[in-house]
């Protein structure tokens, strides 16, 4: 009779239990075998990658216009290929490049169908392979190798200088290959990757992969342009064997060897589906459970970025000890009877960490209310009374807060901070969000004020934090505004001081019960919007018209201008007639504006239909029509100084050659807003050919100094709060369409002719405008076409080499510049994305969250060399230490930070840990040149001098002296870790200290050891894998003892000692690693090490690790070990290692008691708390 039969549930247990096995049993055979492996293959990789670039064909890759191989591997999805993949391919911007799709013994039907499609360009070569790829049968491991048959073919028929890979169900933006190229060449780099967008199955964005850094989970193939002398390293078919997928083994491969790569920080790729496609997580094999995860929804996005966001009480309490922290009165408004949502207010504001002044309700019920909370009858809207508590009142500032919406717990504490510390503000608003009953979601980020952006809508949200003594000096708000009252003060508080006096704190503070959307779309938002706006400009004296905007609650203004000045239109061309007489046609003929003049400027036209056109014109001898000729060098900025000095209009209008007119009153769109005193600068709204948006204002910062938002939206997106909708403020505007007051355009100079010839010129003619107290506007209302970047890519004829140098100093000088305020736009948020297309979350700003407008504590800025050994020793454990014990905040990075997401993070110090690659020492000086922090460079080893048996011999530069050198010369402080060491680099740097290690608490003070366990005394050696030379000088002595101790080895263990060994443990992560050494129960540890300079240099960490385990120890007496630790030590000979073991075996309680003296030694003198890390923190600080 068979027994009960077991449940679903317990099926898929004991499925699950399978699974986890297998995953040990394939990590054990990685520990095992797969490191020799690994190494095995790379063995002469850095003497390849030396040939390589010293070959002849090295440079080609380097030179104008080279050939770029894509490879498309693929297995019977050509339908997919010809919809997507190949079109993105034929789209790109680049055109000199070969596709080569190869099949894994594709299906022939599907094989027809690629074959006619490459018919279609003879750029397109398609291969089907006769015998498929041999490929493990599990579908994880699987997933790791698939295609690699097909894309190592790809790689032997390749012809280009350039390689990059592309996913049968992906696709390129237009730009892919122009931007990696330009970021290769320009950077002299062998590798440019740069980040890919992530789109799953249903077409939901799932965020961007991509870093400055490469690692694991965090690059994409697709994103990837290598030099093709690099092709000869194939994929390995074998990476599945210990957990790599093929890209993410070759990646890590040319990073080992040294190869030279750059970031671009932007996407230039999209990645559908396939990643977290369900086929890949279920199905019969398990093992892909552990391999493959879904990437959030941007609701869980933004619930795991907010989570963070929480003060500690240390930070509490630092911040209350501060002065000038201001008082709050809040004000909650229960207009409905909302007992539910009165109580989530009233308990959002005692929850508050920095307690209100006094609160009051105002309710249209009577709900019975905690102490010290006062209640009165609801009349009206409450506006009102609102103006009574102004005179009852003490506090110094007033909230209003709606029944239902809640404060984040700081709240107050960050409102009380930013006014004690900005004492010209009269009202001050937050970001928000909305409770959607199981948490936060739909996050407003707004911009700083925005005046154009509030006359457009009232974008500042339902409630304001408002000064008291503003509101008695302005009569109070004023209740015939009902819900927009709050939004006329802040317009009535602009009249009056002035648009300082208007704060924003970019923090999530108010979580609100109905969303922004709705709440501007209500009838009563709607009546008061332009009646707010209206009111406002008849107290200045402003004639205007208010005009309905694109939706509910939105205006837009027109302001009612009495003259019609004259408007010189300035267009730089050379050549290109086609496109020139496509843009003066659309301006003759669709321009309604009838007091302007159009400035040709011709900067050495040479194509005969061209100059013949052009000497029309000029023969016209028109008052309207006229050529200028700047016979020059391409300058942008230097033709358009040129024309502006000739030109006749009161205002001009800079235009590219490559744009067209598209509605008549574009003239009139711009002097709508650029005639108002106030006004310096006016943008319009560019498309694309096909629609697609091209520029709606620039944000400072994003992919680079500054970029453009949006771009390829479609031609009706409404953009991030409607920003694609309304006139507003940006900080810059492109030039290819912009208008300016000639007196502002020659008060602040004109174009920067010497530090912004080609790019960069407008954003710092901006930033210049704007400094000189101007605004700048940019309107939808003024919308032309361009095509984008026509005269740098084909006027400008500049070597390619001198124009990536030129570029790259013109990103310098915006560095050098304007750093500061790039990495702070007021007219975006510091918590939306400088990465990808912009107006997206920022993931970064909720790691090492720092809110204040003064940091608590000194910011640090850490990057360890591993996540091992001395990273953790050197950095991450002292940095741990000093965030727990308040003396530090900051964080340890995955990743380096480009200039302007430094800026953001604005720390006190950087810690740079062993950075030596070409790539690291870049980014060093890339610190050095933009960033305020003190810069430290930390080292723990004499890198020059390492062992030849070591598993690091080779990973290490080949002229690494000359590596440190560089490096250590772009920081202001050099810390090593013994006295021997800096010693060793005297002369390196001026300012050298020694800061000792020392064991972190947590793992090192309560380990508990076991003694005298075994059938014989367990002598033993704990360490990685760079000590086989070190071990090597015992074998003889382990091989002679093996019948008189248990030999217990950790970590490694040479294969000569195999034979003599009783145990071998192979090695944990570093956060067991402290309770797995003490749990060896040794009798007695051994810490041989070789007499070379290396080994002098280093610190007695080997000693502390086995006294803070309680074991007596051995040890070769070298300089290193020489100190007062309670311990044996003994020539590296054969007899002197004998006699020092044999005199602890035989007398194991005095054995014992050394143990005992020298864990009481580490205990007392050598762990990393009280004042030694405190020293620790001084070293990394200035002074």
């Amino acid at each position: 009779m068979s027994g009960p039969q077991p449940s679903i549930q317990e099926i898929q247990q004991a499925q699950l239990l399978q699974a986890q096995q297998r995953i040990e049993l394939m990590q054990q055979f990685f520990n095992e075998h797969g490191l020799r492996e690994k190494t095995y293959l790379r063995r002469n990789d850095a003497a390849r990658l030396e040939r390589i670039r010293t070959s002849p064909d090295y440079a080609a890759a380097y030179a104008a216009q080279p050939l770029i191989s894509i490879i498309v591997p693929t297995y019977n999805r050509a339908k997919i290929i010809i919809e997507r993949t190949l079109p993105s391919v034929l789209r790109q911007d680049y055109p000199h490049w070969e596709l080569l799709i190869v099949a894994d013994r594709m299906d022939e039907a599907q094989a027809a169908m690629l074959r006619d499609a490459a018919d279609s360009d003879p750029r397109v070569h398609f291969h089907n392979l006769k015998r498929r790829g041999k490929y493990p049968s599990l579908k994880g491991p699987m997933w790791y190798v698939a295609g690699t048959k097909p894309m190592n073919f790809g790689l032997r028929c390749a012809r280009g200088a350039w390689i990059a890979h592309l996913d049968d169900d992906d696709e390129f933006l237009p730009e892919h290959l122009s931007s990696l190229l330009h970021a290769a060449q320009t950077q002299r780099s062998e590798w440019a990757h740069s980040k890919v967008r992530f789109i799953d199955d249903l077409g939901r964005e799932q965020g961007l992969v991509g870093s400055e850094i490469p690692v694991h989970g965090v690059i994409s193939r697709i994103g990837s342009l290598y030099h093709a002398g690099l092709k000869t390293f194939r994929y390995n078919p074998g990476c599945w064997k210990y957990f790599y997928p093929g890209d993410w083994d070759l990646w890590e491969r040319l990073l080992q060897m040294g190869v030279s790569h750059t970031h671009v920080a932007q996407a230039t790729a999209i990645h559908h589906g396939d990643y977290f496609r369900s086929d890949v997580v279920n199905g019969q094999n398990e093992l892909a459970i552990s391999i493959v995860h879904r990437a959030p929804t941007p609701t869980e996005a933004y619930r795991q970025w907010l989570q963070p966001m929480r003060l500690s009480p240390l930070q509490v309490s630092l911040q209350e000890a501060r002065h000038g922290l201001r008082s709050v009165h809040v004000v909650v408004i229960d207009a409905s009877g909302d007992m539910p949502g009165l109580q989530r207010s009233l308990s959002s504001l005692s929850a508050q960490l920095y307690q209100p002044w006094g609160i009051s309700v105002l309710s249209v019920d009577s709900p019975a209310l905690a102490d010290g909370v006062s209640l009165q009858p609801l009349r009206d809207d409450g506006i009102a009374q609102l103006n009574e508590l102004i005179h009852d009142t003490d506090a110094e500032w007033l909230l209003p807060l709606y029944a239902g919406d809640e404060l984040a717990e700081h709240a107050l504490l960050l409102l009380a901070d930013r006014i004690g510390a900005q004492s010209e503000l009269a009202c001050c608003y937050v970001d928000e969000d909305v409770w959607q009953g199981d948490g936060y979601d739909q996050p407003l980020f707004k911009p700083d004020f925005n005046l154009d952006l509030l006359r457009s809508y009232p974008y500042i949200g339902r409630t304001l934090a408002m000064s008291r003594q503003a509101l008695l000096a302005l009569g109070g708000l004023n209740p015939i505004f009902g819900p927009l009252a709050h939004c006329d003060l802040v317009l009535r508080i602009v009249e009056r001081f002035d648009l300082a006096a208007v704060g924003h704190i970019a923090e999530v503070l108010y979580h609100a019960s109905q969303p922004f959307s709705q709440w501007l779309a209500s009838p009563e938002v709607g009546r008061e919007s332009a009646a707010v706006v209206s009111a406002h400009l008849q107290r200045l004296n402003i004639e205007h018209d208010m005009l309905p905007g694109a939706a509910s609650g939105m205006n837009r203004v027109r302001y009612l201008h009495a003259r019609q000045p004259m408007v010189s239109i300035i267009v730089p061309t050379r050549d290109q007639l086609p496109m020139l007489n496509g843009l003066i046609d659309s301006l003759l003929a669709k321009t309604s504006y009838p007091n302007y003049e159009l400035l040709i400027v011709d900067n050495g036209s040479e194509e005969p239909a061209a100059c013949a056109y052009l000497d029309g014109i000029e023969g016209l001898r028109s008052e309207q029509l006229r050529v200028l000729r700047y016979p020059h060098p391409f300058n942008y900025s230097a033709i358009n100084n040129f024309a502006a000095a000739q030109a006749r209009g009161e205002y001009l209008i800079l235009l590219n050659n490559d744009t067209a007119v598209l509605h008549e009153d574009w003239i009139e769109a711009l002097l709508n807003h650029a005639q108002r005193p106030e006004v310096g600068i006016v943008g319009a709204k560019l498309h694309y050919p096909d629609g697609r948006i091209q520029h709606a204002g620039v944000v400072l910062g994003l992919r680079g100094p500054a970029d453009h938002p949006f771009i390829g939206q479609p031609m009706d997106a409404h953009g991030y709060m409607h920003r694609l909708q309304v006139d507003q403020n940006y900080t810059a505007v492109t030039a290819a369409c912009l208008m300016v007051r000639k007196s502002i355009y020659d008060e602040v100079g004109g174009l920067d002719e010497q530090d912004f010839k080609v790019s960069y010129n407008d954003v710092d003619f901006c930033l210049k405008v704007h400094q000189a107290g101007h605004l700048i506007v940019w309107t939808p209302y003024a919308r032309l076409m361009h095509e984008g970047s026509v005269s740098q890519n084909k006027v400008d004829k500049t070597a390619q080499e001198a124009k990536q140098k030129r570029f790259q100093g013109e990103q310098n000088a915006m560095y050098r510049k304007w750093l500061p305020l790039l990495a702070r736009d007021p007219a975006y948020s510091v918590n939306l994305s400088i990465d990808g297309i912009g107006f997206e979350l920022e993931q970064q700003r909720s790691t090492a969250w720092q809110p204040f407008v003064q940091p608590l504590l000194p910011r640090l800025f850490c990057v360890a060399a591993d996540e091992t050994g001395c990273g953790h020793y050197r950095v991450r454990q002292p940095f741990d230490a000093m965030r727990r014990e308040g003396l530090a905040e900051g964080i340890v990075a995955a990743e380096h930070l480009l200039p302007v997401a430094m800026e953001r993070f604005q720390p006190t110090a950087l810690v740079l840990q062993r950075q030596v690659t070409d790539t690291q020492i870049k980014l060093l000086e890339n610190y050095r040149d933009f960033s305020r922090a003190f810069r430290i460079y930390e080292l723990d080893d004499y890198l020059p001098n390492i062992p030849v048996k070591s598993a690091f011999h080779n990973i290490m530069p080949k002229d690494v002296v000359k590596s440190l050198r560089r490096a250590i010369g772009t920081v202001d402080r050099f810390i090593v870790s013994t006295a021997v060491l800096a010693e060793q680099f005297k002369g390196f740097h001026a300012d050298i200290r020694v800061v000792e290690n020392r064991l972190p608490p947590r793992w090192w003070s309560e380990l508990k050891n076991r003694r005298r366990i075994g059938a014989k005394p367990r002598v033993g050696w704990g360490g990685g894998a760079s000590h086989r030379g070190d071990l090597e000088l015992i074998a003889d002595v382990v091989r002679d003892l093996a019948n008189e101790v248990e030999w217990v080895f950790f970590g490694m263990c040479p294969d000569k000692l195999r034979p003599y060994v009783h145990e071998f443990h192979p090695g944990v992560p570093i956060g067991e690693y402290p309770a797995k050494l003490a749990s060896l129960d040794l009798d007695l540890a051994l810490a041989p090490l070789e007499d070379n300079v290396f080994n002098a240099c280093k610190s007695s960490l080997r000693l502390l690790e086995y006294g803070a385990c309680g074991f007596p120890v051995v040890c070769s007496d070298i300089v290193c070990y020489d100190n007062d630790l309670p311990v044996t030590r003994v020539k590296n000979r054969y007899k002197d290692w004998m006699a020092g073991i044999r005199m602890h075996l035989d007398d194991m309680d005095s054995t014992a008691r050394a143990g005992d003296a020298l864990r009481d030694a580490v205990h007392r003198d050598w762990m990393l708390e009280g004042q030694h890390l405190v020293d620790w923190r001084n070293a990394w600080l200035p002074g």
